[in-house]
């Protein structure tokens, strides 16, 4: 069964990790479950003290990719089924289960891969997560972390569902390796019929960053769109690796972005 959206994602290794030798430490994937669409990307930390980030990274879009979609058909039925109003139950629940689900795959990864003396060995797998699941009538929005989350109306208006965090300064950013990941890992579940949704898309910082404009994200929202709705999922998908070249240069971090996209009936 088609769940009425596209999706495709893509990277692109910064200069500066090409120039050090250092490995792409962003994830992505983006791809389609029985009965939703998903997008996902997590950045690693680059800090020699997270030495498994790239590791890190990759669990934690598999992590998303893997209970996002089947989470959503869950919201979905209970919110259709029954008259719930508040969602705040739903997502602190999802947020502890994404945390549990990616720690478990650390903990798994630790057992096959033994680390030698560290005080905290999941910290070293240190990452940011951004994701998106979408269905015929709602969307998950998840981050932890820096990077960008954007939703497109169909009019090409683009919203930002989290608030911007004055901690994330380049440097610093929150992470699923801390303390209490769950206090951080904002959740959103948006109902489709109250705010439409033509296209989302997230990405790592390593896009947002180089960009000259400071509401960039609301051109490139429009862009994306455009390009969609003229060319189709396939062109976009292919021209995407191309589209993340620049920012990987001139900002010299590794570039990723994933997005969703609302196919019409």
């Amino acid at each position: 069964m088609s769940p009425g959206w596209a999706a495709t994602s893509a990277t692109q290794r910064g200069s500066l990790h090409e120039r050090s030798g250092a490995p792409n430490q962003d994830a992505h994937r983006a791809g389609t479950s029985p009965t939703a669409e998903f997008a996902v990307v997590a950045d690693g930390h680059g800090h020699p003290r997270y030495l498994r980030s790239e590791v890190g990274s990759a669990l934690a879009a598999s992590t998303a990719a893997a209970v996002l979609p089947a989470y959503l058909t869950g919201i979905t039925h209970a919110l259709t089924s029954t008259a719930i109003l508040d969602t705040d139950g739903l997502e602190e629940a999802l947020a502890q289960l994404i945390v549990e689900q990616w720690r478990a795959a650390v903990e798994q990864h630790l057992a096959e891969h033994p680390l030698g003396e560290v005080d905290d060995p999941v910290s070293v797998y240190g990452t940011t997560l951004v994701a998106l699941a979408a269905n015929e009538s709602h969307l998950l929005a998840v981050q932890i972390g820096d990077g960008d989350l954007v939703l497109v109306t169909p009019s090409g208006e683009s919203i930002r569902p989290f608030p911007a965090d004055p901690e994330h300064d380049g440097v610093r950013t929150h992470s699923l390796a801390e303390p209490d990941p769950v206090a951080f890992l904002h959740v959103a579940v948006i109902d489709l019929s109250v705010q439409p949704v033509a296209l989302a898309f997230v990405a790592t910082d390593g896009f947002g960053t180089p960009q000259v404009e400071r509401n960039w994200w609301e051109q490139v929202g429009r862009e994306l769109l455009d390009r969609f709705a003229s060319n189709g999922i396939t062109w976009v998908a292919a021209h995407l690796p191309g589209w993340l070249t620049e920012p990987a240069a001139v900002g010299g971090d590794d570039t990723t972005l994933a997005l969703l996209a609302r196919l019409r009936p």
